[in-house]
């Protein structure tokens, strides 16, 4: 089977606050924000890519993390190819706690094929000394089997990476 177009669906979550507007907007070449606004409901934004005959067409929907804004709706959590739970790298035992409590018991349900990052923010804000600490943090959680990546949305540092990530995994499932 030849396929000529690809579309890949990427849902970002986590709590608020915790940059993932930041994270895509650093990704599609926008501007770092300089005061906090929640996003509400959802955003969608898209990175097109040409691999020889194939046009892949990243499609990145950004939750909104408050309660309030209804985040935990399964419209959300359905049909998705790949999830960045994204978690802050100065506040990991709350964000993580949340994230196994609520994320990963969702997507279990919802969409259980998707493959799953955990995505940790604000690395700019953290010493070379302090990753293997928070690598025992993580695993003090037993969120375990995903690939864990530190990111920072401010310096961009790891951000196409991860997005690139997203693409040669599916490719790689696809072809498996």
């Amino acid at each position: 089977m030849i396929v000529s177009e690809i579309n890949i669906k990427l849902t970002i979550l986590g709590l608020w606050g915790f940059g993932k507007t930041s994270v895509v907007n650093a990704f599609v070449g926008k501007d770092f924000p300089s005061m906090y606004i929640p996003t509400i409901g959802s955003n969608i934004a898209r990175k097109e890519y040409k691999l020889e005959n194939i046009h892949i067409r990243l499609n990145i929907w950004d939750i909104g993390g408050q309660r309030s804004f209804n985040p935990l709706n399964p419209v959300f959590f359905s049909n998705l190819d790949a999830v960045f739970l994204i978690f802050d790298l100065n506040n990991p035992k709350e964000t993580l706690q949340e994230i196994k409590k609520t994320y990963l018991k969702n997507l279990s349900n919802f969409s259980p094929e998707c493959t799953i990052y955990l995505i940790g923010n604000k690395s700019d804000l953290i010493k070379p000394e302090e990753f293997e600490i928070l690598l025992n943090i993580i695993r003090q959680y037993h969120i375990e089997g995903y690939p864990i990546i530190f990111i920072s949305a401010k310096s961009q540092d790891n951000i196409s990476e991860v997005f690139s990530l997203v693409v040669l995994d599916f490719l790689r499932k696809l072809e498996e």
